[in-house]
């Protein structure tokens, strides 16, 4: 029997969930944005992705299909998008439950518990609320940060921020 294809490093790949289907618009082609996320190790792809890792089969084939990222994350297809054809910032081609991030040990360990491995590269999509201002929004998320990424000697002089940039913002202003 033929091995399987392995992809490395796939790059575009997050977690996520239903809301981030209601704040980006994607048109469904198998799956439904309220249900495909809701469980963990559940991958939602995008039409390009999804025909690239089974060339031969029709979108509504995919779904139980299983894709393995880093060697040890096992998912289950429960979704696909259509790609983006226009112009975008938002490149995303793996769609992972945001739920793993929460229960696989490396996704924990690497994401939800190591808030110094932060970057000007992480990314994190919210919708404040009407009567959450911006201002008030960092203050909270920052707290946060002081409270689970204490000063210590080796970060001395060492300063670290989150801070909220409007979506419209994005493409021209890093």
């Amino acid at each position: 029997s033929k091995l399987p294809e392995k992809f490395k490093k796939e790059p575009d790949v997050i977690l996520a969930d239903a809301r981030y289907f209601s704040m980006f618009r994607y048109k469904w082609i198998a799956g439904s944005a309220q249900s495909s996320l809701n469980d963990p190790y559940e991958v939602v792809l995008t039409s390009e992705k999804a025909k690239k890792y089974f060339p031969n089969l029709q979108y509504n084939q995919m779904l139980g299909k299983q894709i393995t990222y880093q060697d040890s994350l096992r998912t289950t297809v429960t979704g696909i998008v259509e790609s983006i054809t226009e112009n975008t910032d938002l490149s995303f081609a793996d769609f992972i439950s945001y739920s793993t991030g929460k229960i696989d040990k490396q996704l924990k360990d690497q994401l939800f518990d190591a808030w110094r491995a932060t970057s000007s590269g992480s990314q994190l999509f919210v919708k404040l609320s009407p009567n959450m201002s911006p201002s008030k929004f960092e203050a909270q998320i920052n707290g946060l940060l002081k409270k689970y990424n204490p000063p210590t000697p080796e970060t001395k002089g060492n300063t670290q921020s989150f801070h909220l940039q409007p979506l419209s913002d994005i493409h021209f202003n890093e």
